[in-house]
């Protein structure tokens, strides 16, 4: 599939984000796998175990970069709803199943490692979410999560898109009492009228160490 092959599934989308998600098919866009392979090198350095389950995965294509690149991991992915995208075939295919993130359809410790991106900002009760999470992780929970305060996003996703973002203190709090390491990288999907201009405000933020909590995600790894 070439690039003039992705066309616009969901032009109401978010206001923000028609970048970011207006394609179908397999691979995405250029700007958007290069995006999201920010977050499966995060998965590949801090994943333990060998089974890997994504909790709110959308239209899989996290869980599907995972099992692509790396075959030696069981990966599946779940979400309230089936996305269309799902019955995709590619290399190294995910599994995927419909469940609630509070009610997860799996027995306890049925997964070495649990990842979630951008779901728990969404959620009524996302320390709920957590506990359950790390019900079936028997060993490591991985959380991606928009900073809120990131001068982009918060006017982008917070202010004009209302995407409730997480301080890094909030998430702290929702994960609770156990065992926390936070990173922060910079990470934005620009449009393609600005990504020259945006490249060069990331790789600012990432040199300035001063910068580094107002940086656009934070990368928890969270022994569980």
């Amino acid at each position: 599939m070439t690039d003039s092959d992705h066309r616009d599934l969901a032009p109401d989308v978010d206001p923000g984000r028609e970048h970011l998600i207006g394609y179908e098919g397999w691979p995405p866009p250029p700007h958007v796998r290069d995006h999201m392979e920010v977050f499966r090198s995060f998965v590949e350095r801090s994943i333990v175990g060998s089974t890997l389950l994504e909790v709110g995965c959308g239209d899989g294509s996290l869980s599907r970069l995972v099992a692509e690149t790396m075959p030696s991991i069981r990966v599946t992915g779940t979400d309230q709803a089936a996305h269309p995208q799902w019955d995709l075939t590619t290399g190294g295919d995910p599994r995927f199943v419909e469940g609630s993130v509070y009610d997860l359809p799996f027995e306890p410790g049925s997964f070495d490692t649990v990842v979630v991106k951008d779901v728990l900002h969404h959620l009524p009760d996302p320390a709920a979410a957590v506990d359950a999470m790390a019900a079936i992780g028997a060993k490591r929970l991985l959380v991606i999560e928009a900073n809120r305060y990131n001068p982009v996003s918060y006017v982008r996703m917070v202010r004009i898109a209302k995407h409730d973002h997480f301080s890094r203190a909030k998430l702290v709090r929702v994960l609770g009492d156990r065992a926390v390491s936070i990173t922060t990288i910079e990470a934005h999907v620009w449009p393609t009228r600005i990504a020259r201009l945006g490249r060069v405000h990331d790789t600012m933020f990432e040199r300035l160490e001063l910068l580094s909590r107002l940086r656009n995600y934070n990368l928890a790894v969270v022994d569980v």
